[in-house]
């Protein structure tokens, strides 16, 4: 009797913890605006703790905005590129920085950190642009198939838009 209460007890308990798992799991809903392709696609899934952006290149060069409809970002964000072999050119930008650079500086992406209002950021088109503030450890990589991109750690925060443009291979 007492080792079928103890069964009991512990699916009860698992179901529980399931519940609650499901409970505190955030519902991470993107909204994905201003492609530079209308032919390209993104998805994104929220599994074990990451957030997993996946973009479709129609043509492998192209950007877009990302932000979080309801909820803030997740302290794991991950960016996998379907069908890219390559980052030749990686750029990426919110309201507080902007930060470019290809695979072969994985780990160290030079970054600049941007005014608090775009209106009231002196860089315009032609000038020399600011000098790095210092490296971030944005890690790219190939991955059975394509090209994945993991960001920092608490890397985005709150609810704020992600500029993102990419070139699988530069074009001469």
């Amino acid at each position: 009797m007492h080792r079928l209460s103890a069964v009991t007890c512990l699916v009860f308990l698992g179901l529980g913890l399931c519940l609650w798992a499901q409970e505190n799991q955030p519902d991470l809903k993107l909204r994905f605006s201003r492609f530079q392709h209308a032919e390209d696609l993104a998805e994104s899934q929220f599994e074990a703790g990451v957030l997993r952006v996946t973009i479709l290149s129609s043509r492998g060069i192209g950007r877009c905005t990302i932000t979080p409809e309801e909820k803030n970002w997740p302290e794991r964000v991950e960016i996998f590129f379907a069908g890219l072999t390559e980052l030749e050119s990686l750029q990426l930008e919110s309201g507080r920085f902007s930060a470019s650079g290809s695979r072969r500086q994985s780990g160290q992406f030079p970054f600049v950190l941007l005014a608090p209002a775009p209106a009231t950021r002196n860089h315009k088109a032609g000038d020399k642009p600011p000098l790095p503030a210092g490296v971030l450890d944005i890690r790219v990589r190939q991955s059975e198939g394509g090209v994945l991109v993991v960001l920092p750690d608490r890397f985005l925060v709150e609810k704020e838009a992600f500029n993102l443009a990419w070139i699988d291979w530069l074009r001469i």
